[in-house]
Order: C-alpha cells, then sequence, then structure tokens
C-alpha cells in the first residue's frame, strides 16, 4: 500500500497530531478514573439518586405546595376544633369544674338529700333554694345529657392527641411557609447542588458518554514509556522467549551476521528505548537447524528484547510509536509471538528496503502467510504502528490508516510483544538503531 498521497493531502494524520489528541484523551482519562474512585463522586452519586426518585420528588413537592391537611393527625385537629365549638360541650364541662356541682353531688350523698322533695323544707333554706334551683337548671340538664357520653370521650380523646410535643411539632411544621427548608430532604437537596456544581463533577458528567465513544470502547490495560533509565529485565528479557525458557540465555542465528548480545545493545535514553546494531566481533552460541548449537564468531552485534513477563494477550489493540536510524542494510522488526515458530505477526518490519505488515501460521503443516508493503512513507520517521485483534480479523493500521485486513490465521492463544534488529545472510549490515518510543495495549 501506498501512503504517499494520503500523507499529501492529509488522509494520513500526522504522527504528532494523534500522539496530541490521544495525551488530551489520557489525560482526560486519568481525571475521570480520578473522578470516579473519590469519595466525592461516590457522594454525589448517591445523593443524585436520592434526590431524582419518585418518592424524593413526591415529598417535596407534598412539603413545598401542602397544607396542614397533610398532618397524620388532621382529622383529629379538625374534629377537637368543632368541639371547641360546641356550646353545650363547653357548658358541660364549665359545669363540671364548677364548685356547684361539686358542692351538690356531695350533699346528695347525704340523708338530707330527701329534703329537696319537701317543698317547705326548701323554702327555709338557702342551700336547699341553691340545689333545688340547680336540679332544674339547662346547665344541670345538659351535663346529664352529655355525662360519660361518647361525645365526651371522643372530645377527650382528640384533645390528648393534639396536645402531645409530637403533635403540636409537627403542626407547627405544616403552619410554616419555610417548611421544606427545615427539612432532612432539603439538606440533602442543598448538599446535592453544591456537589454538582464543582469542577470535577461537571467534568465527571459532561466526560462520561464523550470518552466512551473517544474510546470506542477500548481500555488501556498496560503502557510502557521506557522511563525507567534502565532495562527492567523483570519484564523484558534479552534474548528470543525460546532462550528464556529452555536455557535462561540468549543465543543467535548462525545464518544471521550478528549475535544478539544479551542486552549489551540496548539503552533506554530520553525514554526511548534504542537497540543499536554495530560493527562489533562476538563470539557466542548460535543456533543451526538440524545441527543445535555451535559456537560462532560474528562481526556484528544487535539485540533482541521479548516481553512475555511484561504483557500477553489474546485479542485486543496493540499499538507502538517507532523508527528506525542509520544505515538502511539492517532489518528491524516488531512482532508478537508465542512459545512456537508461529502464530507470528509483524506489526513494523522493516526488511532494510521496505516496510512490512502481516501474519504467518500453521496451515496444516505448511506455512500460511499474510502481508503487505508499505510505501510512501520513511521508516526514519515516528509512526504509530498498531493491530486490532478480534476473534475472527486481525486489522493492521499505520497511525490513523488501515493497511491490511484479514481472516486468515487469526491466533486464538496468548502473544506478546518482541522487538529486534539483525542483518540477513544478504545483506551487507551497517550501524543503525531501532527506537521505540512506547508500547500500549488496550482490551474492550
Amino acid at each position: 500500500m501506498n501512503l504517499f498521497w494520503k500523507k499529501l493531502f492529509g488522509g494520513l494524520k500526522s504522527t504528532q497530531s494523534i500522539e496530541q489528541k490521544e495525551e488530551v484523551l489520557r489525560r482526560e482519562t486519568k481525571r475521570y478514573n480520578d473522578v470516579r474512585e473519590s469519595g466525592t463522586l461516590q457522594r454525589y452519586l448517591e445523593l443524585k439518586a436520592i434526590i431524582n426518585s419518585p418518592a424524593f420528588q413526591q415529598k417535596k413537592s407534598e412539603y413545598s405546595t401542602g397544607n396542614i391537611r397533610k398532618m397524620k393527625y388532621f382529622a383529629e385537629w379538625e374534629r377537637y376544633n368543632q368541639f371547641e365549638k360546641d356550646k353545650n360541650l363547653k357548658s358541660y364541662f364549665e359545669t363540671e369544674n364548677s364548685t356547684l356541682l361539686k358542692s351538690y353531688l356531695a350533699f346528695k350523698e347525704t340523708p338530707d338529700y330527701r329534703l329537696l322533695s319537701n317543698s317547705d323544707e326548701v323554702a327555709k333554706s338557702a342551700t336547699l333554694k341553691e340545689f333545688a334551683a340547680f336540679e332544674q337548671s339547662k346547665e344541670f340538664s345538659n351535663y346529664l345529657s352529655l355525662h360519660n357520653s361518647f361525645t365526651v370521650k371522643e372530645y377527650q380523646r382528640v384533645s390528648e392527641i393534639v396536645t402531645t410535643p409530637d403533635f403540636l411539632q409537627e403542626k407547627a411544621f405544616w403552619e410554616d411557609a419555610n417548611r421544606w427548608e427545615k427539612t432532612e430532604e432539603y439538606q440533602l437537596e442543598n448538599e446535592y447542588a453544591k456537589l454538582i456544581n464543582l469542577e470535577d463533577i461537571r467534568f465527571y458528567e459532561k466526560s462520561e458518554a464523550q470518552l466512551a465513544q473517544k474510546q470506542a470502547g477500548w481500555r488501556l490495560v498496560f503502557e510502557e514509556d521506557f522511563n525507567d533509565g534502565v532495562l527492567n529485565t523483570q519484564k523484558w528479557y534479552p534474548a528470543l522467549y525460546q532462550g528464556q525458557k529452555l536455557m535462561d540465555k540468549h543465543y543467535s542465528f548462525a545464518n544471521e551476521k550478528q549475535a544478539n548480545n544479551g542486552g549489551a545493545n540496548i539503552v533506554l535514553m530520553g525514554g526511548k528505548l534504542i537497540i543499536s546494531t554495530r560493527p562489533d566481533r562476538v563470539v557466542t552460541r548460535a543456533w543451526t537447524p538440524g545441527r543445535g548449537f555451535g559456537e560462532k564468531t560474528f562481526a556484528f552485534s544487535s539485540d533482541v528484547i521479548n516481553g512475555s513477563n511484561a504483557v500477553s494477550i489474546n485479542k485486543g489493540l496493540i499499538t507502538a510509536k517507532v523508527k528506525i536510524a542509520g544505515d538502511k542494510d539492517i532489518c528491524h522488526a516488531f512482532w508478537l509471538s508465542g512459545k512456537g515458530q508461529t502464530p507470528h505477526i509483524n506489526l513494523f518490519y522493516f526488511d532494510g528496503k521496505k516496510i512490512k505488515v502481516g501474519n504467518f501460521w500453521d496451515n496444516q503443516g505448511m506455512l500460511g502467510a499474510k502481508g503487505e508493503t508499505i510505501t510512501g512513507i520513511s521508516p526514519y520517521d515516528y509512526y504509530i504502528y498498531s493491530l486490532e485483534w478480534t476473534a475472527t480479523e486481525l486489522i493492521w493500521r499505520i497511525n490513523n490508516i488501515e493497511v491490511l485486513r484479514t481472516n486468515k490465521g487469526v491466533p486464538h492463544e496468548e502473544l506478546f510483544p518482541v522487538f529486534n534488529s539483525f542483518i540477513s545472510e544478504k545483506q551487507q549490515g551497517g550501524t543503525g538503531e531501532f527506537i521505540i518510543d512506547w508500547l500500549r495495549v488496550y482490551q474492550k
């Protein structure tokens, strides 16, 4: 695929612009995650659920627009007011509490009470006259009709209710025009109003949907920016996987012109990992197919690192920013490997002349292959090389441009990243560098 025209007319976005956009997204994502994990957001979400609930809104409406009729014992209060206006009931209690009734009732319990039926005796006694007149009065008649009646008992019941502290407190609440501001719910609403205006909360609410769209569902699961200053060999082992696992040593291939130098040709500088290839007399073990290991003297040295201890993936998005420097007659590769020869996926392979991408797989004992040669861009410039690996497809991209897609040889096993430089038998070799700025792995 020739990317020249896409680059010329802006279809191929610059690496810098993509990185700037990704950096903004990364900062926003970090801030979003920081806010998401904060206690402030948890409280905000808790209050948001409460305040937006139908129950809360109904209560607010009732408290804001309601009146005293919302009282729990409003019926008793209304009944009490009716009783208070009842003249007969008022007269009853006045009579009940009067000294005259008490004297009369006490007198009624004495033998002299029979004198009230003798008009001559009544005429001679002022006290008897008073008691006789009381017995004939409307007040006493009213008292007798209401005494121990349901009306009196009901009045006493509601009177008892409307004089309790709880009732008086509730009545005062409903009579207060600003009653809503006196509730616990109002305090929650006020706290929510303060939280919703916090800058971090506004950012979270605004960013939630936008970030999901920008990220297209991808979640960063691994990142290497090579800022440690020295190679972390617990993550990046300076040898091929087979040498690491079988011998815990590096080895080289007899059909290549460089010795893999066990990390001696790797340096971390300025947040970048650099694999150097250079003229160098090195005597080391070398593998020859059919013969095994033997000692060989190489005229060049270079290196390889594998990330089997750093990250292993089975499907996802793998992306790295790389370039080369120095002589062209050197191969440089960023690829995914497993425990065997295949599957093998090249995200970036410079063969000394052109950039290539593609994959190799075991096709019933034969080597299956799919690839694409990339022209129109220079390996000496930074580009972002990525592979989207799904259950059914492999999709290669350079910056924002898709350069290859296949459903052939899609792996279903864990693979890990490898970076290396080498000189094939047909190449003259020289001095060069493979520069890796960063590596990132995403999953959905």
